[in-house]
């Protein structure tokens, strides 16, 4: 049961940073990637 419940919690958070970099590319398309991935770091924080 934990094992399971550890995968779903896992799928969640990675759907979840996929939301993020879509919404973080969306407002900063003009700028480098490199910036999109500071705006991850700084969700991860």
């Amino acid at each position: 049961m934990f094992k399971r419940i550890i995968k779903i919690a896992n799928v969640s958070l990675i759907i979840i940073f996929f939301m993020v970099n879509l919404t973080s590319c969306s407002f900063k398309t003009k700028k480098e990637p490199k910036n999109k991935e500071d705006a991850v770091f700084t969700f991860r924080i």
